[in-house]
């Protein structure tokens, strides 16, 4: 029987429960954090935990490493984000119907390479972490790799981290890029095209990631206390964090402009909250602009700590931890 979500010495939610061990003749006291400190989200995840329980009760030991995944995502289906979400579709479509008896050292070490003939070595660690993550945590559930599956689990070797990207705008481009951009949303152009040049006005002044821009609404920008708050109330807190982020006086027109022209009963700063990948690439070409999307973040805080910004008040802004933010 498990416990309703209580809270630990840390404040965080955890459920506990008690499991017969025949071998020792005695019951143990199990316990499992549920990663919050929120009691709603705390209760659903007790509820998709019960069900992977179930799903790992029922098991053989001929899984398949799809049955693996899918018992991984049921307990882990509050804390996962896009990036994970899509390392676990490769991992199903390359190696899913596999039995985990069958998945081998030869046969990761296959798969490893033939991704890295068209993805990133980031990429691919990312995918093999997922698969690494899900293997261990069902045989976690069972104690030992060789009850569940009857075998060890197999090394998987990652291919070597890319080192950090250093590619960002130097001030005359951000500048040049800035008042293009502001005046593609000010224009009567069509609203695909406004939609990019109000992205990319807020990208270049907060340093917000694509996803915190694209899901932002207007009830969460402030014009009275001059704060963009880019924490989604509805979206669980992850490492990347998101923080509030002072309006500057240059994207302040560029906003109220926007916030005149909105869309009625539509709160998206952007519309909608689509991808802005196609666009933004049209646009660094049809303006002669080398740079990804993310290389806007990091213009922004390069340029901040050339100005002579606070290393602290740059990680501040961006949502790191001075580590991080000294490493980038």
């Amino acid at each position: 029987m498990f416990s309703e979500p209580v809270r630990n010495k840390s404040g965080y939610y955890e459920i506990r429960w008690s499991e017969h061990d025949a071998k020792a003749k005695r019951s143990r006291s199990r316990s499992q954090s549920c990663g919050t400190k929120n009691k709603r989200e705390a209760v659903a995840f007790r509820e998709h935990f019960i069900k992977s329980q179930g799903v790992i009760a029922a098991a053989t030991t001929a899984w398949t490493v799809h049955q693996v995944l899918d018992a991984y995502e049921r307990r882990h289906l509050l804390a996962k984000g896009a990036g994970s979400v899509n390392a676990l579709y490769v991992i199903r479509r390359e190696l899913g119907p596999l039995d985990v008896a069958d998945l081998t050292e030869d046969v990761i070490d296959a798969f490893r390479d033939k991704r890295l003939l068209s993805v990133t070595s980031g990429t691919v660690r990312r995918e093999l972490n997922a698969l690494k993550a899900g293997l261990n945590w069902a045989a976690s559930r069972r104690r030992s790799p060789a009850i569940l599956f009857g075998l060890d689990l197999p090394t998987i070797d990652l291919p070597a981290d890319n080192p950090p990207r250093t590619n960002y705008l130097s001030q005359q481009e951000e500048e040049r890029m800035f008042a293009l951009a502001a005046a593609r949303a000010s224009s009567n152009d069509i609203f695909p095209r406004r939609r990019i040049g109000l992205f990319l006005t807020i990208a270049l002044e907060t340093a917000a990631r694509a996803g915190a821009i694209r899901g932002l609404t207007w009830d969460r920008v402030d014009f009275t206390s001059g704060l963009i708050d880019f924490r989604d109330p509805s979206k669980v807190i992850t490492k990347k964090k998101r923080v509030p982020v002072p309006i500057s006086a240059r994207l302040r027109p560029v906003l109220e402009e926007a916030y005149r022209r909105r869309e009625v009963g539509n709160n998206f700063v952007l519309g909608h909250a689509g991808s802005v990948r196609n666009p933004f690439v049209k646009f660094c070409e049809d303006n002669s602009f080398n740079c990804t999307i993310h290389d806007l973040r990091r213009t922004w805080a390069t340029l901040r700590v050339a100005w002579g910004a606070p290393i602290e008040k740059v990680a501040a802004v961006l949502g790191d931890t001075i580590e991080v933010t000294t490493k980038h």
